[in-house]
């Protein structure tokens, strides 16, 4: 079995990096993913109740950290209504690496989140696809970007999805990228980490790359676990500790 924090995955295209503060309220969004060939073991209920003490468990990932912490944090479940954000898919960047990646709006996400200066500077720079966007009509974390209202059945912090894939024929980084995708389309959003300081997605059993537990990426907003990991407070707090202080 293996329990790791991927650093690497964390500062690839998908923008799921942000600064995180160590104290203060924490929303928090569970997520079971269900996939063409398996589910997880625990229902949304007892994933609430295990994370959030919503059915009468005392010892959960709620109580773990406003104990430890003498309730600097707080943790509470995440609701499925709000406003959500959505980069616009056209805008190209302004900017283009040797690696091919272009300073698009997942660029502006991350560094406007460690530099608040970036949307000043960079933001007003034509589009090298040729519209007529810039980073700061274009991107959320400029100001631009389309909103929207969201009214998802979140119940008790819990979400549950399905996805067009078999669990059986991906990595768990791969059904990740795959349950992120679809949650972004379901909420209207290309930057969740807007909405929810922490998405902890639970995944079903048997991905391709083997018996591995959870892990997280480093920094960032998600936290990744194989099916009953889930449901167990100390594995969660050492994923998402990382991810909140």
């Amino acid at each position: 079995t293996e329990l790791k924090f991927d650093t690497q995955h964390a500062i690839g295209s998908e923008g799921r990096r942000r600064l995180a503060t160590s104290t203060g309220n924490k929303d928090v969004l569970v997520v079971r993913v269900v996939t063409t060939d398996a589910q997880p073991t625990a229902t949304t209920a007892q994933m609430s109740d295990a994370i959030f003490g919503t059915g009468g468990d005392p010892v959960n990932l709620k109580s773990q950290y406003e104990g430890c912490s003498a309730n600097q944090i707080t943790i509470t479940p995440a609701t499925g209504t709000g406003t959500a954000c959505a980069d616009d898919p056209n805008y190209l960047g302004f900017f283009q690496f040797a690696s091919g990646n272009y300073a698009d709006c997942d660029w502006f996400t991350f560094f406007q989140a460690t530099d608040a200066t970036t949307c000043t500077t960079h933001g007003n720079k034509a589009d090298l696809g040729g519209g007529t966007d810039t980073g700061n009509s274009a991107c959320c974390a400029c100001g631009g970007g389309v909103t929207t209202n969201f009214n998802n059945n979140v119940v008790d912090g819990v979400f549950e999805i399905n996805v067009a894939v078999a669990a059986s024929s991906l990595t768990s980084s791969q059904l990740e990228d795959v349950a992120i995708n679809e949650l972004e389309s379901q909420f209207g959003s290309s930057n969740l980490e807007d909405q929810y300081d922490l998405v902890m997605l639970c995944l079903p059993p048997g991905t391709t790359d083997g018996s591995w537990v959870a892990y997280a990426g480093l920094p960032g907003y998600v936290s990744v676990y194989n099916d009953e990991a889930c449901l167990y407070p100390s594995v969660a707090m050492v994923c998402t500790v990382h991810e909140v202080d």
